[in-house]
């Protein structure tokens, strides 16, 4: 089920891809697992709370550590199959640095986070997911989203970072909708966007949706 996942290197970004649903043992439940581009060094297997859940290296001699989006069951029994978790609540809506610190202290040590990036910075504000926003949006609305080199896109980037450095957050997930096509702009809005974004040791990774996207960057 790992699909094709790029080898991520210092200063770059990863693409990943869509994967199907399977039941994972001890779960019970069918969930999608996916590649979280949570790539590391060659260490040995680690077991443990935290530390139980599947990696495989790779051709490269990377560890890719696999979980799930959202929590499919218990925490407690996800930490136990899983080392690591794609937060969805981060796209929606940003948690308040306090409730970032309590997700953090409900996990065991050395148990990873890989955040979806804020809405604000990928989708336009036209997107239906703003719905599910529960704040007013500051500025100007149609400088949101696609990467734009706007203050609120900025702003929204660093309130970003701020949630993932309280979550000790090892990845940045950039989810794009299908709208967002490979138009002369949009190119030039992620070229502009990644090159200059502020990371703070973060692994950033872009998922466009859509099959638009079979072009080289």
């Amino acid at each position: 089920p790992i699909g094709q996942l790029g080898r991520a290197r210092e200063g770059q970004f990863v693409a990943v891809t869509h994967l199907e649903p399977l039941r994972w043992p001890g779960l019970g439940t069918s969930v999608h697992p996916q590649p979280l581009a949570v790539t590391r060094p060659p260490e040995p297997p680690r077991r443990g709370p935290g530390h139980a859940g599947p990696g495989r290296m790779d051709q490269h001699g990377w560890v890719i550590l696999v979980g799930c989006c959202g929590w499919p069951e218990r925490r407690d029994a996800y930490v136990a199959e899983f080392p690591v978790v794609e937060l969805q609540h981060t796209f929606y809506q940003l948690p308040s640095e306090r409730l970032a610190e309590r997700w953090r202290s409900s996990v065991p040590p050395g148990f990873e986070f890989a955040i979806k990036a804020w809405q604000a910075i990928t989708h336009r504000a036209a997107s239906p997911t703003y719905r599910r926003l529960r704040e007013p949006l500051a500025g100007n609305p149609e400088r949101y989203g696609a990467f734009q080199p706007s203050p609120e896109v900025d702003v929204a980037w660093e309130r970003t970072l701020a949630v993932a450095r309280v979550l000790d957050a090892s990845n940045l997930v950039c989810q794009c909708p299908a709208s967002f096509t490979p138009s002369d702009e949009h190119v030039e809005n992620l070229r502009r966007f990644f090159a200059a974004a502020s990371r703070n040791g973060l692994r950033l990774v872009w998922e466009p949706r859509g099959g638009a996207w079979d072009v080289t960057l």
